[in-house]
């Protein structure tokens, strides 16, 4: 109803004041306008009734039992604005929103049949669980201590299901001067972590008490972190590599989705750990203390029969090297390769 129309009506109308409603009646048999109470909207889709009340398309009187009573001026101010309110709001709906959503409804997008949904199945889905599927993924980590220190390396691939979508991604972070980090899995829930690792760097230096994270406290908070999202049925999706050197001392730490931790001298995540770990272990088992040149050699190694071996691996790495002097990143690195062995592999035909 236009608001000049609205001027008509109430011009020839007397207003009438109930306990449970608010009514303009005109002089005669003419229908009756009443305010209601949903969602601070007006009735508009309202037809007459031969009684002189209006119905709902539904059959409904509208003068329901829940009607609000208003004052005379608050009671005509309110029918003004919300009559500006909806013509706007109606109009709109003549174009793009044509058949769109309705007042005082839940909508869903894309639309469909059932867009209008309940509030209290809106309400009462269940929990999120997108987080809950890794979408963009890196493969293995491997890690190897070595005399005064440890190497990590990891490729660079972000892969999206079978598809190499990303492939200049870092997957190894540098904590402090004595910590880094490497991580496989889903690359989203390594950015998560990446930025709280930061933050918690942050705030400690902001003490300046010259204190600073040790690589097995870094490692010993990843546990209970890994852990706790466990716990609540929604976990971080990462398999991490920590790798640390402080007061004289190499350290090399694993940590996977569900808290599950262990030291050890050799690490491998993902398929490495059914490819390159054997290989690692196969040489510390004879040399059990190494000189970081071998140590480099020997990751370099691994990471070209990954290449070979392993559908998600890239030939695009970083190795990261911790000493007493800090942590230093390389990359991006490539290993040589030679596909002449390609024809000693046989059963794939």
């Amino acid at each position: 109803m236009p608001p000049s129309s609205l001027n008509c009506v109430l011009e020839h109308c007397d207003l009438v004041q109930t306990p449970r409603r608010c009514v303009a009646k005109r002089r005669g048999a003419i229908p009756t306008l009443r305010l209601g109470r949903h969602l601070g909207l007006l009735h508009f889709q309202l037809r007459p009734h031969q009684h002189g009340c209006w119905k709902s398309p539904t059959g409904k009187r509208s003068d329901t039992e829940g009607s609000l009573p208003l004052p005379l001026a608050q009671a005509l101010s309110f029918f003004s604005a919300t009559v500006t309110k909806m013509e706007a709001f109606l109009g709109s709906r003549s174009g793009l929103w044509a058949g769109g959503p309705a007042p005082g409804q839940f909508y869903r997008i894309p639309s469909t049949p059932d867009s209008l949904m309940d509030p209290a199945s809106a309400l009462h889905r269940g929990p999120i669980t997108r987080t809950q599927n890794p979408m963009v993924t890196g493969t293995s980590v491997l890690g190897v201590k070595f005399e005064g220190g440890v190497v990590i390396a990891a490729d660079m691939l972000g892969s999206y299901g079978s598809l190499a979508r990303f492939r200049n991604i870092s997957r190894i972070m540098r904590v402090n001067n004595s910590t880094m980090l490497g991580a496989s899995g889903d690359y989203a829930d390594f950015q998560y972590l990446k930025q709280v690792l930061g933050q918690m760097v942050i705030d400690e230096e902001l003490l300046g008490d010259g204190h600073s994270y040790s690589p097995r406290a870094i490692h010993s908070w990843l546990t209970r972190a890994m852990y706790s999202r466990r716990s609540k049925m929604n976990p971080l999706w990462n398999t991490m590599v920590i790798g640390g050197y402080a007061d004289g001392e190499s350290f090399l730490g694993y940590v996977d989705m569900l808290g599950v931790a262990y030291e050890a001298p050799s690490l491998a995540t993902g398929y490495g750990a059914y490819l390159a770990q054997p290989l690692l272990r196969e040489v510390l088992e004879k040399q059990p203390v190494l000189s970081q040149t071998e140590a480099r050699e020997l990751v370099e190694r691994c990471m070209r029969v990954l290449y070979y071996r392993d559908a998600r691996s890239y030939n695009r790495f970083q190795i990261a090297t911790v000493t007493e002097k800090g942590v230093e990143i390389e990359g991006p690195l490539s290993a040589e390769t030679n596909w002449d062995i390609a024809h000693m592999i046989s059963g794939f035909e």
